[in-house]
């Protein structure tokens, strides 16, 4: 989902894992009583089953990416098959690595540009609905978009 706002949004809540990338502008996100000022350089990761909101600061443009949690995991695993006996052991840990409900990355620089251009490609893709010929293509631009946001994750310390 992409879309421009001028008034809040909210409350939203999915079962699965949410991606929001600022576009233009800025917004103020709330999740619980917590509230984090993002902006163009920023990306948010919304835990499964999380009560959000957000309010632009003027007019925002975001993007909104859903990812389903199984995958995810599935991801992490495959990504660190030497920390992991199995991959269902991952989910055990993903709640300790990440506690809060709102994961907010700071992607600056030529990272958010990639990420835009990313997203943009997706959405492309997914609007054509050339199932299931676009699928591998698709899959392509998510592995970017996770290699892109990866390097900005910091887990929460021991």
């Amino acid at each position: 989902m992409r879309g421009s706002l001028r008034k809040q949004v909210g409350p939203r809540v999915f079962d699965c894992v949410a991606f929001l990338v600022v576009r233009d502008g800025s917004v103020v996100l709330t999740v619980g009583e917590r509230h984090h000022p993002i902006a163009f350089g920023h990306a948010v990761l919304i835990a499964p089953r999380t009560v959000f909101t957000y309010e632009p600061e003027g007019t925002a443009t975001l993007t909104t990416l859903l990812v389903d949690v199984d995958y995810l995991l599935d991801q992490l695993y495959w990504q660190h098959p030497d920390v992991f006996a199995d991959r269902y052991v991952v989910r055990q840990y993903a709640g300790a690595l990440f506690p809060d409900a709102a994961h907010v990355l700071h992607v600056n620089g030529e990272d958010a540009n990639r990420l835009i251009l990313v997203l943009d490609e997706m959405t492309t893709l997914y609007e054509r609905r050339e199932y299931p010929a676009s699928y591998f293509w698709l899959q392509a631009r998510l592995s970017m978009l996770l290699g892109t946001l990866a390097p900005h994750v910091r887990a929460a310390p021991d």
